[in-house]
């Protein structure tokens, strides 16, 4: 608009100037009365004298005119790499100025937008949380990264832009969610579990989606992962159901031994003994599931042990002591191979307890007169201390939870044998305090073997 405002003003310019110059060179014609013949030939090399003159001062002006032109064309497409030269008149020259100024305003508005939209972008696309934004007709507007993991999508986001939700989410619960939030106005949300390679349940919210005259144009989704909170969950009720059992049933046995022997005074001696001992054997049963909740209770608390330097071949030999009643009872060969000076920074204590727990295990499963091994050596780092019978073994399918409070492959013989269904468990957490891990091979009737994994330098 500029342009063509002052191309009109400087065309006038020109033709007013020609004009004054033939009316000029007419007037002085008159004046001097040439001839006829002289006054034609004279007007005709006015003419053309203007003509040429016209040409000039029109090139002269068009050029940077055109100039101007091209560079506003290069500016509107966003090239702002070369700015106008200002040539010309001075109109011209000041709105060439003008306008690289206000080319470098928009260069400096531009970069700042990219910015912000690019700082938006990889916040959007970083989210732990799913978004998605879908328009009236079903499409999506904005899918984030988290939102095509949960629903395991390949494709980018810019390849989802305005495609139906039918074509690129394939769970019928999510698909209804979104029927029934583009239907309402109002906020909702729902628990949604999402089948795959893992199983994931999302808390699912929505909301409308409001342009700017406030008009509904859609809805938006957000989805937080919440499979982890309901695992956790889950493992609370289980616990609290195992604990509730666990407790129960070594204090059902002791109330009833004793309303017995209540109920029957005249009992002999050698029958109250034996209930004695039994309900002796409960109390130490329930003192063990208490004092190991403790325990667990205080692991759960520590992030962090106190560690010194110990030697774990003498923390081994302690542990196996402790099991020496069981040992002698069984007629278990314990044979200990340890390398020489094995020494991490640990808690010598917690090792101990764990160690005492595998040996313990390995010895109450294994039949009579048979034999425990267990060995410590350094590797990669760590010390490697394993625990192996040649007891009945356990089937793979109970390897993964083997480690969890309460759980018992054989729930009748772990009784029997006087486990509180947490050994285990402690030997886990113990291993985690100290940055470590403990893992199972086994095999039904070839016996198990325990490792527990430590690092030297913590």
């Amino acid at each position: 608009m500029n342009i063509k405002f002052f191309g009109e003003k400087l065309f006038t310019k020109i033709f007013f100037s020609v004009l004054s110059i033939v009316v000029a060179v007419a007037v002085l014609a008159l004046y001097f009365h040439i001839e006829k013949f002289l006054e034609i030939r004279v007007v005709a090399w006015v003419i053309i004298l203007a003509v040429a003159l016209s040409y000039l001062i029109s090139v002269n002006i068009s050029k940077p005119i055109i100039k101007i032109k091209e560079g506003a064309k290069r500016f509107a497409e966003g090239d702002f790499s070369q700015k106008l030269e200002p040539e010309g008149p001075k109109e011209i020259a000041e709105l060439a100025e003008a306008l690289n100024k206000m080319a470098e305003e928009l260069n400096k508005r531009i970069a700042k937008i990219s910015i912000r939209k690019n700082e938006q972008e990889a916040m959007f696309s970083s989210m732990k949380e799913g978004v998605i934004a879908i328009n009236a007709k079903e499409e999506i507007i904005r899918i984030n990264n988290a939102a095509l993991k949960f629903f395991a999508i390949s494709s980018s986001p810019q390849d989802l832009k305005y495609k139906s939700v039918y074509e690129v989410i394939r769970n019928a619960e999510m698909l209804d969610f979104i029927k029934r939030s583009l239907n309402t106005d109002e906020h909702i949300e729902r628990e949604i579990t999402v089948l795959g390679e893992k199983e994931r349940i999302l808390l699912v919210n929505a909301d409308p989606l409001f342009d700017l005259e406030n008009k509904k144009i859609g809805t938006i989704i957000v989805m937080n992962n919440i499979t982890r909170i309901r695992q956790l969950d889950k493992m609370r009720q289980e616990f609290v159901a195992n604990v509730s059992h666990e407790l129960k049933t070594p204090i059902t046995a002791i109330k009833g031994y004793v309303e017995t022997l209540l109920n029957t005074p005249q009992a002999d001696e050698e029958t109250k003994r034996k209930f004695l001992e039994i309900i002796n054997k409960k109390s130490d049963q329930l003192n063990t599931i208490i004092d190991d909740l403790l325990q667990l209770a205080k692991l759960d608390k520590q992030n962090k042990v106190e560690l010194t330097s110990e030697n774990i071949c003498a923390i081994v030999e302690a542990a196996s002591q402790c099991c020496s009643k069981l040992v002698e009872c069984k007629n278990i060969n314990l044979e200990i191979a340890c390398e020489d000076e094995i020494i991490a920074n640990v808690n010598g204590n917690l090792i101990e307890r764990a160690l005492a727990n595998l040996i313990d295990n390995a010895v109450k499963y294994s039949p009579e007169n048979s034999k425990v091994l267990v060995t410590a050596k350094k590797e990669n780092g760590v010390a490697k201390i394993s625990v192996r019978d040649w007891g009945s073994g356990i089937e793979k399918e109970h390897h993964a939870r083997l480690f969890e409070r309460f759980y018992r492959v054989d729930k009748g013989r772990s009784r029997e044998l006087g486990g509180s269904g947490l050994g285990l468990s402690i030997v886990k957490h113990i291993a985690l305090v100290h940055s470590g891990k403990v893992y199972v091979k086994s095999e039904l009737g070839k016996g198990s073997e325990f490792v527990l994994e430590i690092p030297l330098n913590l």
